[in-house]
């Protein structure tokens, strides 16, 4: 009798802790204005963090709740996810210095730069980035990656 009071008992305090431990979770997003109201789960909206590149905001409902890089990494505004800071170029108060090329209206994933072969242009929420190669690479536009060696730009 008393191992089963026992199990119940040990029962009842995992789900109170377990429901008491979301409801600490969901109350520390801060109601933020660049966070839609409605939301995709399966999309979430990622934004960049002001002042710090290895943190980001992750939106819910209007609610923005602040995560961290892995060790090392920057938040990528253009990728949306943390990169090594030599990909993420992010500046030093937190927003990216990839620059804007065209208007917002593209629908593409990656293209060709137009003037610069170790560039390519990503298509992020409609607007055009500028996206850099690693150093030696150039963009192959028949594999829509940066590449070393004889590529076709």
């Amino acid at each position: 009798m008393f191992r089963i009071t026992s199990s119940i008992l040990l029962v009842a305090l995992l789900i109170n802790f377990t429901c008491g431990l979301e409801r600490w979770v969901k109350s520390a997003g801060v109601a933020n204005l660049d966070c839609p109201l409605d939301d995709n789960p399966d999309e979430p909206t990622l934004l960049a963090f002001s002042g710090d590149c290895s943190k980001f905001i992750k939106c819910s409902y209007g609610l923005g709740y602040t995560l961290s890089c892995p060790r090392g990494l920057h938040f990528s505004t253009a990728l949306l996810r943390c990169e090594a800071p030599t990909i993420a170029k992010c500046n030093s108060n937190g927003t990216p210095s990839n620059p804007q090329v065209g208007g917002g209206t593209c629908t593409f994933m990656y293209k060709s730069h137009p003037t610069d072969c170790s560039k390519a242009i990503q298509c992020v929420n409609g607007v055009e980035i500028e996206l850099d190669c690693p150093a030696g690479s150039k963009w192959d536009k028949s594999n829509s990656k940066c590449s070393f060696g004889n590529v076709v730009c």
